[in-house]
């Protein structure tokens, strides 16, 4: 007997330690504060840190309770099948929930709603245009080869002459077109280039703009290409003009096998005039994100305080890459997501090991999110944002604290009932629920589960129900007492008739938690995993915590008082 009795306390032991141990990353996450946070923007070292605690095995709060995003997408299914679209749209719930899942959100829903549809829900995401790209982002990773100089007038010329034949642009009719202040030379990456007309000189006459639509809106020079890897670059105010251009029927003069993409950040020219590099490239990439094997941002030891992205490729992409940089010494190489180019960096020698990197002046925050993005891997179909709101963290703060004091009162309400009616025995009733609530907590912990206002009131309803426990079991205790047995026999025979009772009345309860469970989903789901989890560290409590602790205090068998 005493040996039975000492596994069973070095099991109890064991639970609660291993408890404690699930828990303190969550105690870890209640000591990052504001300020760490700020701190961690401009520091990848302290962020990494941060993320690594928060994407742990933590107790996570819903959207109810900490705020967050609400957002709905939907796929491009056109051309699809409804297998093929049933298809890609899990594909998409994957790979999103592999991106948020690396991001450390707190615990995210992810589920489809009909065919074509996604709803995520986003706890503790207040940054709305960062949870906008880190969902909506396509990810699509290609290397793209910079076409020749030659093969950019080529190109530009038919352009001109697809819209100068058919003039079918309002905008290209009516633009007028502004003087151009003079680009200063910078004194390292502009030294060299040639000057562009000074602020009292138009830069194209008429003449030039009616025998050229589209490069007339256009600055052009050779010599950028040998700092930027283009010699094209399209100021603020011919932006949109350039876009509309490039996306309507007339764009269709470009050859099949050439595209013209724009770097995803502008250039400084200087005086104040800020120009977007145009690439020409070859439409198909000579190496694709498929190949990718991992992807971590670093800082870029060539621009202090800048961050780059070091991607790592597999042999087939190794092998791959080493023939393109091989081929192609002296050319500049595209690095292109969703179609846009991040970097065209020079070739200046063979590239093997599997090794790349994308610079483009990243913040330490934008490298970790590409990173990220990289990683998940891209998606298989492009997405849009159908729908988002923003539930405000004010009141899921509100939530949270009624939550708490609710279950807080409740708790001493009863802490003072139970050791007032039951003196020392209630005591021991008040170490069971402690140690009900760490181990149910550190449960929630360990596996990833959240916790929402429908969960606290589970947990409350747990306590509830460990007490309802302990009462049946010091009532019989009491019983056999008074039939004159001592202690310890009455501490045997009240456990052995209470406990028939509180198993069917805690696996009636388990079975109706198991069908919301199965059946329910949102709050419902929230309320019935506390509410089943917290049966299951209840019953290990009430009838073997408790009993260990009462077989421990009445051990001398003679005894026959028991303060209870």
């Amino acid at each position: 007997m005493k040996q039975t009795l000492r596994v069973r306390a070095a099991i109890i032991i064991a639970v609660v330690l291993v408890s404690l141990w699930w828990l303190y990353p969550t105690w870890q996450v209640t000591q990052i504060t504001d300020e760490m946070r700020i701190e961690a923007k401009d520091n990848p070292e302290l962020l990494a840190e941060i993320e690594k605690i928060e994407s742990g095995k933590i107790i996570r709060k819903g959207l109810d309770l900490e705020g967050g995003m609400y957002i709905v997408l939907e796929i491009d299914d056109q051309g699809m099948t409804t297998a093929q679209a049933k298809d890609a749209l899990d594909r998409v719930v994957e790979i999103l929930r592999n991106r948020i899942d690396q991001f450390g959100v707190s615990e995210p829903d992810i589920k489809p709603m009909g065919t074509t549809r996604i709803i995520v829900q986003l706890p503790g995401m207040q940054d709305v245009e960062r949870a906008k790209n880190l969902i909506g982002t396509t990810a699509r990773l290609e290397f793209k080869l910079v076409r020749p100089l030659e093969d950019y007038q080529t190109v530009l010329e038919k352009l001109d002459k697809a819209f100068k034949a058919t003039a079918t642009l309002d905008e290209a009719e009516e633009v007028v077109v502004e003087e151009v202040a003079e680009v200063v030379e910078d004194e390292t990456a502009m030294e060299g280039l040639e000057a562009l007309p000074s602020d009292d000189q138009e830069l194209f006459d008429e003449e030039f703009i009616a025998d050229h639509p589209f490069m007339s809106k256009l600055l052009f020079n050779e010599q950028f290409a040998t700092y930027f890897g283009t010699p094209v670059f399209v100021t603020d105010d011919n932006l949109a003009a350039v876009t509309a251009m490039l996306e309507s029927p007339e764009a269709g003069a470009i050859p099949k096998s050439m595209e013209l993409s724009f770097n995803t950040e502008p250039v400084d020219l200087g005086e104040g005039m800020v120009g977007y590099p145009l690439y020409l490239l070859n439409k198909h990439g000579s190496l694709t994100g498929d190949n990718l094997t991992n992807a971590v941002s670093r800082s870029d030891t060539d621009k202090p305080g800048q961050f780059m992205v070091s991607m790592s490729l597999n042999r087939k992409g190794a092998r791959l890459f080493s023939k393109a940089t091989g081929e192609n010494v002296g050319r500049n190489l595209a690095i292109t997501l969703d179609g846009k180019v991040n970097s065209a960096p020079r070739i200046n020698e063979r590239i093997g090991g599997g090794q790349a990197s994308i610079t483009g002046g990243f913040s330490a925050q934008e490298a970790q999110d590409l990173a990220l993005l990289l990683r998940a891997g891209a998606l298989p179909v492009d997405v849009r944002i159908e729908e988002e709101r923003t539930v405000g963290p004010s009141l899921g703060q509100d939530s949270v604290t009624q939550g708490m004091t609710a279950a807080l009162y409740g708790l001493i309400a009863v802490i003072i009932f139970i050791v007032i009616y039951y003196r020392g025995s209630g005591l021991i009733v008040v170490l069971a629920l402690v140690t009900n609530l760490v181990i149910l907590m550190g449960v929630l912990a360990q596996f990833g589960l959240v916790l929402t206002l429908p969960g606290i009131a589970g947990i409350i309803l747990t306590i509830g129900m460990a007490v309802d426990a302990n009462v049946l079991i010091n009532e019989r205790i009491r019983e056999e007492l008074r039939r004159n047995k001592t202690a310890r026999a009455a501490v045997d025979s009240g456990y052995a008739n209470a406990t028939r009772t509180i198993v069917d009345a805690n696996v009636t309860t388990l079975i109706a938690a198991g069908i919301l469970l199965w059946f329910g989903a949102g709050p419902i789901k929230g309320f019935a995993v506390t509410l089943s989890i917290g049966i299951l560290t209840s019953m290990f409590t009430s009838l073997v915590l408790t009993r260990v602790i009462m077989e421990l205090v009445t051990k001398n068998r003679a005894r026959s008082g028991l303060s209870i």
